[in-house]
Formats: C-alpha cells, structure tokens, sequence
C-alpha cells in the first residue's frame, strides 16, 4: 500500500473516531425496556439519588431534601431531540409534618416546607411554579426551564417556608433554564445531575434579608416509568 494511500486511510480513522461520539451524543433517545425506543405521551416519574441540597455561594447547606420526586410525560422522542413536561415536583425531608402532611426539609434556614408546583397541583397556585420543561441538549447535557414544552419560556420559583427565617423565594430567569448532564445506557440506568454552579443558580426573588442569595441546586434523579411497580428508562 503507498504511503499516500496509508496516509489517507489514517486520516479517516481519525475523522470517523471525531464524528462518531459526537453525532451519538447529539442523537439521544429514551428507551424501555433497553434497546426499545419510549413511546411518546408514556408517563414518567424522576426520583432523587441521595439528596438534594440548595446551598449559599460559600458552600453552606440551605436546605436538604432526602424525599424528592417528579412526574411528568414524555412529549418528545425523536433519536435527535428528547422533551418531557414535568407537571408535578414534590421535596420533602427528614423534618416533621409541615404543609399537607409532608415532612419538612431541613438545613441552615431551619425545618422548611417546599412550594413549586403551579395550576392548583397538591393544593399549590405558585406563579412560575410547575410545569417544568426538561429538554436534552448537546454533548449529554439537559436543561430545565419554566412552562410546558409546548409552550413559551418562563422563570422557575420556589419558595422555602422556613421556620426560622420566614419565606425565601428563589428564581431562575427564563432565559437561562438551569443546566446539567446525564448518564448514557453505558453506565446504566438513565441518571440526570443537576450540580452546584453557575448552571443552577438562582437568585433571591424577595426581600427578605436573611436568605442569602445566590442558592446553587445540587441533585441526582433517576427517569422511571410511573407505575405501581417503577421500572428505569435508559438513554441511548
């Protein structure tokens, strides 16, 4: 073979090892059982690994939930563009009983009960609350943003309803949806991380002196399908 044509051939090696995971990783697709493309309009349920935490710029815990979970429907599956409307998000703690019965969070702002839901869900009319948009993006990334995935962007808000501090209301603005990565069927079922940073900052929304401002999110969760007996989904 001439060197030309080795040069050549080693040139296209190189491009296909280039292009290969990059097309792999802008073309997901959500799968049940593996292998098995989810139907569109298939309800799903994300629940917490291990906790989630709103922390201070420095660090400090704000609030730690053990007990956090989503549901929601699977409205976009194409093999390049994956969406889901997350219409209900719950947070709950180690605490005692707060608002509904649910046990409270806790942290550094004290025992606190969590509002995010909009359109009266659990007994909850918060503006800019639930439906949450989650989308995928390129390089194995997601984002979240406010209002169903159907319709137009908005800022997310929750609202701590803190025994010590009173009410913390945190935002994340509409043009930026909070941002984190996910796992591929390689490493198993699908987890999706939400890590503490610039991605996931949220500013304070009212005036209450005592809630330090910015609150970074930190949290794992794992995309399940939403029945009695729960079973993963993985992404391809």
């Amino acid at each position: 073979m001439s060197k030309k044509l080795i040069t050549s051939c080693l040139a296209l090696f190189a491009l296909a090892a280039f292009v290969l995971p990059a097309v792999a990783s802008a073309s997901p697709v959500v799968t049940h059982p593996t292998g098995t493309k989810l139907a569109t309009g298939t309800k799903i349920t994300g629940t917490n690994i291990g906790e989630t935490l709103l922390k201070d710029g420095s660090g400090n815990i704000l609030a730690r939930c053990t007990n956090v979970k989503m549901t929601g429907e699977l409205t976009k599956n194409t093999g390049t563009e994956i969406e889901g409307t997350i219409t209900t998000a719950t947070f709950q703690g180690t605490g005692g009983a707060g608002t509904g019965g649910m046990n409270e969070c806790t942290g550094s702002l004290g025992s606190m009960t969590v509002t995010t839901n909009g359109n009266n869900v659990d007994g909850e009319n918060l503006a800019n609350g639930t439906p949450w948009c989650l989308k995928s993006g390129a390089n194995d990334t997601f984002q979240v943003r406010g209002n169903a995935c159907n319709l137009a962007a908005r800022a997310i808000t929750f609202i701590l309803h803190s025994t010590t501090v009173g009410e913390c209301q945190y935002s994340r603005a509409a043009a930026n949806p909070l941002t984190g990565t996910f796992t591929t069927h390689s490493t198993g079922d699908a987890l999706l991380s939400l890590t503490s940073g610039t991605g996931t900052e949220m500013a304070r929304e009212n005036n209450n002196i005592f809630c330090p401002t910015p609150g970074t999110l930190e949290m794992t969760f794992t995309l399940e399908t939403d029945e009695a007996t729960a079973s993963p989904m993985y992404i391809s």
